[in-house]
């Protein structure tokens, strides 16, 4: 502080000096010489401020070394590496160069429904499809499609082929199916609360009895103007069959 006042006091005597001599009129000063002696009185207070130790500063300089700052931090990043997002090189390779077979999809099988669903002494077959907007059991169940939709309904049979009841879980087999038209994947089937729902059925065959399922599937109804080959991609137990149904 005594270093402020100080200072001030110096600043105020030059101007002093400058304005009035002993005796003598007050000398007349031009504007860049008052702008001058101002300057000089303020930047020299200013020094002995800690907090301005570098006197004034004026909005140009300030820019100047925001700018500096700010180019220096460009250039820094401009040359630290980018992250590579490609994730086919992260993906784990063995030294023979083969992916493990944690990351291998599972292959895809040709089979008919009996061996994909590989359930003892029951027979699946396949028995048509049908297209509606809306479709219905009973008066406790109705799935209407969607506007611009279709729901492809295919109708499987399950047959016991034996003399015995057999009990028919297939739930717990965790089946998952794909519908594909005209060899084109469309959609997986849809889960409903049916009792009669092909990819969730539970239930008693007695022997050389039969029962009709049905999978559902909401596909857009353009797909479905020129069927000429229905398949499936069923999924059993973690294991996918491709199954072809109707091939007109």
């Amino acid at each position: 502080m005594k270093g402020l006042i100080r200072a001030s006091g110096i600043a105020a005597a030059i101007l002093c000096l400058l304005l009035v001599g002993c005796g003598t009129p007050m000398a007349k000063l031009t504007p860049e010489e008052e702008n001058l002696i101002v300057a000089y009185a303020a930047g020299s207070v200013a020094k002995a401020n800690k907090y301005m130790t570098k006197g004034l500063t004026y909005p140009k300089q300030e820019e100047e070394e925001k700018l500096e700052v700010t180019e220096s931090y460009e250039e820094e990043t401009a040359e630290e590496p980018e992250e590579d997002q490609d994730p086919e090189q992260n993906q784990t390779v063995n030294g023979d160069g083969s992916i493990p077979a944690e990351e291998v999809p599972p292959p895809v099988q040709p089979a008919t429904l009996t061996e994909a669903l590989n359930q003892e002494s029951v027979q699946a077959e396949y028995r048509g499809y049908e297209l509606c907007a809306s479709y219905r059991e009973g008066n406790y169940f109705a799935l209407n499609a969607a506007a611009g939709n279709t729901l492809l309904v295919l109708h499987i049979g399950l047959l016991n082929t034996s003399q015995q009841p057999v009990e028919c879980n297939l739930f717990a087999r965790n089946l998952v199916c794909g519908i594909y038209i005209n060899d084109v994947y469309a959609v997986d089937a849809m889960g409903t609360v049916l009792a009669n729902d092909f990819t969730t059925y539970i239930g008693t065959l007695e022997a050389a009895a039969e029962t009709d399922t049905v999978a559902i599937f909401e596909v857009p109804a353009e797909t479905v103007q020129a069927i000429q080959l229905l398949s499936l991609d069923m999924e059993v137990d973690g294991t996918v069959y491709h199954v072809t149904l109707d091939q007109n």
